[in-house]
């Protein structure tokens, strides 16, 4: 009282230990204080409750169906790690067939680009006996359709080689290159992307005829819409040899049949598949 008498502030008690000296804020205790904090918004600190890591992005997950039942969860990682660091890869199991799957399920990647490698080579690709499919997967986890579109050149070439690597790790399980107990076919050579489909060993010399370019034709329709076919005999190491050169419309086509057909069994002879450039194709230097 003698303080408040001469004018003097009265201090405030000390907190007492265990204590707070921020008023109370519950519905029964006193209005909150205001506290002046300096700096901008930005450069406060949250509480750990608020900090909320950013979304994963899903660009990096993608769906893989019509997986051939005999093909292992363990051999489709061994196939689409070709294309980078996996997060993770399932086949959704069969709980009807204990130890089987059904048919399809999921694969992450640690970056986008993998994903879309992986996207562009591998899709309709044949892996034991089926063609599978591989595209981007929703929020939900389901399939999206795939939309036929271009794959950018810097993408189409390295999946180009990415996907040669790739049909060489089929190689154990018997995949495009046939059945076990054949020759398997060497890596895919390595090209810079192009609309140009190279087919050696396709058919023997003796069976060229006025038939073969429309059939061929029909063959790469699977891949994309084929602009010309162009069916040569040449000779190399004094062999007698058959190449047949497709022209795509689209470079991603060239590139579908190219990893697909590569490695495959037509008639008894093993196909080796390449995509030729495209500027040594209109000049004839073939």
């Amino acid at each position: 009282a003698a303080a408040a008498a001469g004018g003097g502030a009265v201090p405030p008690p000390p907190p007492t230990s265990g204590t707070s000296t921020t008023p109370s804020t519950g519905l029964l205790g006193s209005p909150p204080t205001t506290t002046t904090v300096t700096g901008t918004p930005a450069s406060l600190p949250l509480p750990l409750s608020f900090q909320i890591a950013p979304p994963r992005n899903n660009a990096a997950r993608i769906y893989v169906g019509s997986v051939d039942y005999t093909i292992s969860e363990a051999d489709v990682r061994t196939v689409f790690q070709v294309f980078g660091p996996l997060r993770s890869c399932q086949l959704l199991p069969n709980p009807e067939k204990p130890g089987t799957h059904r048919g399809y399920g999921f694969i992450e990647y640690e970056k986008d680009e993998s994903a879309a490698l992986a996207i562009a080579a591998l899709n309709g690709m044949q892996i034991g006996n089926r063609a599978i499919k591989v595209g981007p997967a929703s929020q939900s986890g389901q399939a999206i359709p795939t939309v036929a579109s271009s794959v950018s050149v810097s993408v189409a070439g390295s999946a180009a080689a990415a996907a040669a690597l790739a049909m060489a790790s089929l190689s154990k399980m018997g995949g495009p290159s046939g059945a076990a107990g054949r020759p398997q076919a060497p890596p895919m050579p390595v090209q810079e992307p192009s609309r140009i489909l190279l087919l050696r060993n396709m058919v023997a010399p003796d069976d060229v005829d006025a038939e073969l370019n429309e059939e061929v034709a029909d063959e790469c329709r699977k891949f994309g819409d084929v602009k010309q076919v162009l069916v040569q005999k040449d000779t190399e190491e004094g062999k007698e040899t058959v190449k047949i050169y497709v022209k795509f419309a689209d470079r991603a086509e060239a590139l579908k049949a190219a990893t697909t057909l590569h490695g495959r069994w037509f008639g008894g002879r093993l196909v080796l598949a390449e995509l030729y450039n495209e500027v040594k194709f209109e000049l004839k230097q073939l």
